[in-house]
């Protein structure tokens, strides 16, 4: 129980730490209230479960033995975060076209529909390369094939329970009337923000891939 209990605090330290999974469910709870949020994780959580699958058959062991689809999946996770950064900037000349315009009152947007929401964040989680490897790494030196599978699978388990009460309660606190008047306040400032940030990350994830393609 206190291996399994050590496996689940370092995945919450590894998934709150900033990253594109993290900034994705906040932008989404900012922008669309705490349903898109909770959405936006369990897509999350897809992906995840999805790396944890990988990492208990040994399938990401192999799959990162070959460095052409690697590349190609770093390629593809930096290409679907420039979208969402760009999406972003398109969301930030609204509201700037709102501002200088007095007498408009601002749209708020509605809740994104579940199947979005999901894509976004199932489609973060499984291309982000930093993803893969963390699992790898996790499921190569503390949960390797010495120890029984059904530890296994319950940290798997654990990882995924930890990760979900973590990322809605998120959801749910940004959501809250207070940040919520803050948000309304700052809210170009903050999406501009959260939007070059996944913006840089692509672009990050998109240079060093090309990088190694060229060495």
């Amino acid at each position: 129980m206190e291996f399994i209990l050590t496996i689940a605090a370092i995945h919450l330290v590894a998934c709150l730490s900033p990253g594109p999974d993290i900034f994705l469910v906040v932008l989404n709870s900012m922008r669309h209230g705490w349903r898109t949020g909770v959405a936006t994780t369990f897509g999350i959580l897809c992906g995840v479960s999805l790396h944890i699958s990988l990492g208990l058959t040994g399938v990401s062991y192999l799959i990162t033995r070959g460095e052409v689809f690697e590349r190609v999946l770093s390629l593809a996770g930096g290409s679907w975060l420039i979208y969402l950064g760009l999406k972003g900037f398109m969301s930030c000349r609204r509201l700037a076209a709102e501002a200088r315009e007095p007498d408009q009152v601002p749209s708020s947007p509605d809740a994104l529909p579940f199947h979005d929401a999901w894509t976004q964040g199932f489609f973060v989680n499984v291309l982000n390369p930093k993803a893969m490897l963390f699992f790898l790494s996790l499921f190569s030196v503390m949960l390797g094939p010495d120890l029984p599978l059904e530890i296994r699978i319950a940290s798997g388990g654990v990882m995924v329970c930890v990760q979900a009460v973590a990322f809605s309660l998120v959801a749910f606190l940004v959501d809250r009337p207070r940040f919520k008047s803050s948000w309304n306040r700052l809210q170009l400032c903050l999406e501009l923000g959260i939007s070059v940030i996944l913006l840089v990350l692509g672009l990050w994830i998109w240079i060093t891939s090309i990088i190694s393609l060229l060495n």
